[in-house]
């Protein structure tokens, strides 16, 4: 049977054209978009990842397939909780224009990472929780931009034309992706579903599992993926670096349960080679022209566009540490616009601890909300771990009002 045959039996099958009538406002590229959505859903995340290698193509794939952008985000917020965006990682793969090559890093050499720290919370560094250094990105330099250019750059992210104008398909790649959606939709009103192009989203955490990839905990964290490949990265939470780090992890990932690609990969990617590998590609990342929003110079201390905070030697004066006889010592350091000795000054009045991590970086939020209540070593969730490791429920069992959701695990 033909392969055109096979897709007008799997359109029937998947009652597609149900669908279309549901939805008179369909033009024909939208139902082709969902005719390849509805496709991919047949595989497994390793197979569509793997798919985009010479020779590894999905049999019968529909036409559009070839005409795929890899889109990956990655969203850092300041670390007590989310409601303050300091970061954006991208990273865009055009697998049109694809080398014909299975060499994982000829294929990484022709993606397009981005990083982007937001004006209006530059001067929030993590250095509590998960330790950040976003004035080190390795793939490339780093933009500032505004809320508002932020917010176009993800939507132009999301949405690539052809010379018809009509949208390409879209496969969204992300580690702990839940989190990154939430994110995209609630501070950036960025709901990929309402898009309609993607057609697939790929999670290295579920890519892992896929592939047999062993855990320290119920889900890998992005280090331990790393550091099954011999990679280990300096610079992670800081945007740029993370969504570099995973699309690296995906395409290795991807090569695992294929023996061809994998015995190819594995004389070129063992132990410093890897690392070598890795290096190359950021000096190859870093040579590439900058283009697009942003600025390239913003000074966090005085919102000055002519220097980074490094070089500033302008006076700045806070009226709120001024008034604190506890903070008066650090008024010339900020701007009033720039303080948080409100916050700090109501958390120093309790006893202040690490937030428990896996409840942190949940995406579940009503775990997320518990999260600094208590430590990790206190976490009351582990006890989940255990039960299921015996076969049980907690929730039946104990009879447990408990919101779990997958955790990343650093």
């Amino acid at each position: 049977m033909s392969c055109e045959m096979n897709l007008a039996y799997f359109i029937v099958d998947n009652g597609l054209f149900g669908s279309w009538n549901t939805k008179p406002y369909l033009d024909n590229n939208a139902k082709l978009l969902l005719i390849l959505q509805a496709y991919l859903a047949q595989f497994s995340q390793q197979e569509i990842m793997r798919s985009f290698f010479p020779g590894e193509h999905l049999m019968c794939a529909p036409e559009n397939m070839n005409d795929v952008v890899l889109v990956g985000v990655d969203i850092e917020w300041f670390e007590r909780g989310n409601n303050d965006i300091t970061e954006i990682g991208l990273a865009i793969l055009d697998t049109a224009r694809l080398p014909a090559t299975d060499h994982v890093f000829k294929i990484l050499e022709c993606m397009e990472f981005s990083h982007f720290r937001l004006k209006k919370t530059a001067h929030m560094v993590n250095t509590h929780l998960c330790k950040s250094r976003p004035d080190k990105f390795q793939y490339g330099t780093t933009k500032f931009v505004s809320q508002l250019d932020a917010t176009h750059l993800l939507f132009d992210a999301f949405t690539h034309r052809r010379p018809d104008g009509t949208n390409r398909p879209v496969v969204f790649v992300g580690h702990a992706v839940e989190n990154d959606l939430k994110v995209l939709k609630q501070h950036f009103s960025l709901d990929l579903e309402q898009l309609d192009v993607v057609v697939a989203t790929l999670d290295t955490q579920v890519l892992a599992r896929e592939a047999g990839i062993p855990s320290s905990g119920p889900v890998i964290g992005l280090m331990q993926l790393l550091a099954h490949f011999q990679i280990h990265e300096m610079y992670l939470h800081t945007a740029g670096n993370d969504i570099a780090s995973t699309m690296i992890a995906a395409f290795l990932t991807a090569t695992l349960k294929s023996k061809e690609l994998a015995r190819h990969q594995m004389s070129m990617y063992k132990g410093k080679e890897t690392w070598k590998h890795v290096n190359g590609l950021k000096h190859q990342a870093q040579d590439k022209p900058v283009s697009g929003l942003g600025d390239l110079l913003f000074c966090t201390k005085c919102n000055s566009l002519f220097h980074l905070v490094e070089q500033c030697g302008v006076a700045v004066w806070c009226e709120k540490c001024a008034a604190s006889r506890e903070h008066v010592g650090k008024a010339k350091t900020h701007m009033t616009e720039k303080c948080g000795v409100g916050e700090w000054l109501k958390m120093s009045h309790e006893e202040l601890v690490e937030p428990c991590q896996p409840c942190l970086a949940s995406s579940q939020q009503k775990r997320k909300d518990k999260a600094n209540t208590h430590t990790r070593e206190k976490c009351g969730f582990k006890i989940l771990d255990q039960m299921e490791a015996a076969g049980g429920s907690v929730e039946e069992e104990l009879d447990l009002d408990i919101d779990v959701g997958p955790w990343e695990n650093e």
